[in-house]
């Protein structure tokens, strides 16, 4: 178990809503109902994230737990936005999880 050194840059735009019909979160803003979807797929404990403010459409994410949850949370991050805010909405794990030559 351990933490990641050097955080991912992801787009913003994984966390948004945008171009996604959720439907009802219980309560939860979209990113946090991400952020949740991604930790249980992952199997990471922690997952921060914050925006770099000299770029808007940059986030960056570190995170926490054994290695290869930090590698599958990071094969999820490398997605494309869409295809993985569809998957989260299905609640349908993408097959890059799996995937252990990547």
């Amino acid at each position: 178990w351990a933490e990641s050194h050097d955080p991912i840059v992801v787009s913003s735009d994984v966390f948004k809503e945008d171009g996604v019909r959720m439907g009802d979160l219980n309560g939860k803003r979209f990113d946090e109902h991400m952020m949740e979807t991604l930790k249980r797929w992952s199997g990471v404990t922690t997952i921060l994230k914050r925006s770099n403010t000299m770029k808007m459409f940059d986030t960056y994410v570190t995170m926490a737990g054994s290695a290869s949850a930090r590698m599958r949370l990071t094969r999820l991050l490398q997605m494309n936005p869409m295809q993985l805010k569809e998957a989260v909405r299905l609640d349908k794990p993408p097959s890059v999880l799996w995937d252990e030559s990547l």
